[in-house]
């Protein structure tokens, strides 16, 4: 019976015109194109901004793990009575070490310290990744350190007075900056560029990381500028969107990505110490970015 109904079907088709059976002939190909286009869109790896949350996942854990083995091998916090005055920007790794920091975070310090970076005040010990409010309020008596910085106009310690004035470099334009020895139009507009990317600078030292501006060029204008960072524009974790997070220089389109994942995943940062959690971010980065954050 069913051998007839095919039989039946092919003669139907042969029987059929040439302009009927070329017409079938198309909407048969229109119909296998249409398969193999909707296969390719559920099977094709299309690109997002936010990374595949397995991954995340696996990385997390990772990280779980390393904190884990951190608190197992962490050292009590120091007895009061052995405490003294200490500079933080002078201790070594074994002394940091005896405050409770492993080894790894100790290096961390010291690295920072080696490139360029520095503790102002007191509250900036806190920026160290692996420093807790109960170590920190420990050791907080003991720091030689202000509890607060303030900008004195003879901070500079001029010996000899100057012809020129310390350009302010969060509010100077280019034309003003055309006037630092060493800097053209092109570099001036660099530097615009990245202070608005950054939303301020918080620190001459971060004009090094103005494209073109060498170590033999910093040396040249770091006596000719300030900074006042009282309006540095700071990035909201909580509320910001991706577009806003990755356009700061250092947090970029894998970090924005990872963080709108973890508002995602536990609807919100509690503080910017959730920031640790997330992979790729380095203690280096970290200790730059506080500055600009803010959670809500």
């Amino acid at each position: 019976m069913k051998r007839k109904k095919i039989k039946s079907v092919w003669k139907e088709y042969l029987t059929l015109s040439m302009r009927e059976r070329r017409g079938l002939s198309i909407l048969l190909g229109i119909l296998l194109f249409q398969i193999i286009f909707l296969f390719y869109l559920n099977n094709v790896d299309l690109k997002y901004p936010y990374p595949d949350l397995e991954t995340v996942k696996k990385l997390q854990k990772e990280i779980e793990m390393e904190a884990l083995t951190l608190k197992v091998i962490e050292k009590p916090l120091p007895e009061i009575s052995t405490l003294h005055s200490f500079d933080p920007n002078k201790l070594n790794a074994e002394q940091w070490m005896k405050f409770g920091l492993s080894e790894k975070q100790s290096n961390s310090v010291l690295n920072y310290l080696k490139k360029g970076g520095k503790f102002r005040v007191k509250k900036d010990v806190l920026k160290i990744y692996g420093m807790n409010e109960r170590l920190y309020a420990e050791l907080h008596p003991f720091i030689s350190l202000p509890d607060s910085f303030t900008k004195e106009k003879n901070q500079y310690h001029p010996k000899v007075k100057t012809s020129f004035e310390l350009l302010e470099i969060n509010t100077a334009d280019s034309i003003q900056l055309e006037k630092l020895r060493g800097i053209g139009p092109t570099l001036a507009s660099r530097i615009i560029r990245y202070r608005n990317r950054l939303g301020g600078f918080i620190s001459i030292e971060q004009l090094k990381e103005v494209y073109g501006v060498n170590d033999t060029l910093f040396n040249l204008i770091k006596d000719q500028v300030v900074v006042n960072d009282n309006d540095v524009r700071v990035v909201v974790l909580n509320v910001d969107s991706f577009p806003v997070l990755a356009s700061h220089p250092y947090i970029g389109k894998k970090l924005a990505g990872l963080i709108l994942t973890y508002r995602k995943q536990h609807k919100r940062f509690e503080s910017t110490d959730d920031l640790k959690n997330l992979p790729l971010l380095t203690d280096e980065i970290f200790r730059k970015l506080v500055p600009y954050l803010k959670v809500d």
